[in-house]
Parts: structure tokens; sequence; C-alpha cells
């Protein structure tokens, strides 16, 4: 009998190492659950598809991976091998969460997240997975080209290498934020290529407050698609323009620099 007790006492024990060894993690509907430094991550195996460099950096390598919780401490989400990641109440709280890209790369948006910036060294698309999902960038959402798909988007500056395209029902608003810098920074739609704003019924673009003349401006050319209208500046247009003699398309008016275009059409 007494040997017995002891081969459970045993058992019992390496089953508490094993546990132990492998770190806080549970199972949901998504597979396994990671709980590390605040966030949980979802979706892929720890050491395979995620892995922590040191405490500030977090790799992602691969495609299933989600996202959620509030950090701890200040953190860089570099997608080294991964093409998408999502994204779903993800918030910095009193620190500040940065997303690097290196691949063309899609951030799929749940719920309701809070960030300092994203960065995509190639192109940036960054798509609503679920109705009404929000994104709050504290500075600039930037990529060699950057796509807004059914997403709502707020930032001080957008801004891409190439081009910028604005689809869906998206709704974008660039607004001088404070917290990053002493000054707040300076509102700003802008892109060395073209921008194509091709809004659905209930899509917007706002830039307010922007303290910058050149509020909505593109090097290449400024695209309306249909019923994407300029409700301010009033009377505001499109003009081709020259700054230091390159030419730049951008909205002007007498004196306002605020911006203002929405699909006008009723939504179905």
């Amino acid at each position: 009998m007494r040997k017995k007790i002891c081969r459970f006492t045993m058992l019992i024990l390496v089953i508490g190492i094993v546990l132990s060894a492998c770190g806080d993690r549970s199972q949901s509907d998504t597979g396994q659950e990671y709980h590390e430094k605040g966030l949980i991550i979802s979706g892929g195996e720890k050491g395979k598809d995620w892995a922590y460099e040191n405490s500030r950096i977090l790799l992602i390598m691969g495609d299933q991976i989600t996202i959620r919780g509030i950090a701890e401490a200040d953190l860089k989400i570099e997608c080294t091998d991964a093409s998408q990641l999502t994204i779903s109440d993800l918030k910095q709280g009193e620190n500040q969460m940065y997303i690097l890209a290196y691949e063309d790369f899609t951030l799929n948006l749940m719920g309701n997240s809070e960030l300092a910036s994203i960065k995509g060294l190639e192109s940036m698309t960054i798509r609503g997975a679920e109705k009404d999902a929000q994104l709050l960038l504290h500075d600039h959402v930037s990529g060699e080209i950057l796509n807004i798909d059914q997403a709502n988007v707020t930032a001080a500056r957008f801004s891409a290498n190439k081009d910028i395209n604005l689809t869906g029902a998206s709704v974008i608003t660039a607004k001088r934020m404070s917290g990053q810098t002493k000054e707040p920074s300076i509102a700003r739609i802008w892109a060395m290529g073209k921008i194509t704003i091709n809004l659905k019924p209930g899509g917007s673009l706002q830039v307010e407050d922007t303290k910058d003349i050149l509020a909505l401006s593109a090097e290449e050319n400024l695209i309306l698609g249909e019923n994407n209208k300029i409700l301010m500046p009033q009377n505001g247009e499109i003009i081709k323009d020259f700054l230091e003699g390159a030419a730049i398309y951008d909205l002007q008016d007498e004196d306002a620099t605020d911006v203002l275009i929405r699909n006008t059409a009723e939504e179905k």
C-alpha cells in the first residue's frame, strides 16, 4: 500500500513539473491560448509560429495568429515571415505598442484596438474582419502601398511611398494626437503615388484640425469614386498644384484646411 501511495505521489509531481514547463496556456475554440506579458496569443504554436525575441520584441512567423489583451510594457510586434495577423481588442495601455511587417501584409481587425503605430515595408492592408471593428493609432500608419478596406481607423498620419487605396464602408479619420511627442502631430493623408478614395455608402474620410495646408495630397493623382463627394472644405476641389517645382494634387479652398469626403448614396 505504501509503495502505491509513493508511486501516485511521484506521478503527481511529474505532471506538475510538465505543466509548469509548458507555461501559462489554456484551450479555446481556436486551439491553444498562451497568456504572456498581458497578452493572449492564439492560433499558433509557441516557438514555431511566434516567439519573444526579448521582453520588448514579439516575432510573428505564422499566418493564423490572433492577439488580444493589454500590454504590460512597451512592445514591438515584428511580423517577419507572416502575411497576416488578427488583433482583437488589443491595447497598449500606458505603454507604446508598434507593429512592423516585413512582407506584403494584411492586418485583420476585430473589436476595438489601440496602438502607437503600424508600418509595412511592403504593401500594408488593414481590413475589418467584423462590423464596427475600430483601430486607434496615436501616431501613424504607413506602407509602400497602403490599403484600408471596411475598417474604422483613426491616426495622426496616413502615408505611402506609392499608392493609398481606401475602399468599402471604411471610416478614415486623421487628426492631431498628443502623447507621442511634446507637440501635437500634424494630421495628414499623403502618398507619393495616387490616392484613390472609392468608399461605399457609410464610408467617409476626414482630416480634422490639421494645421497643414496639404491635409490630403498625392504626387500622381487624387481620385474620387462614384458618389464620393467633397463636403469640406466648402467649394473645395481637387487641383494640380506645384510645391517647390514638383507637381502635387490636393484639395484647396480659400481658407479651409479641414477635409470631409463621404459617399453620399443611401446605405442599403
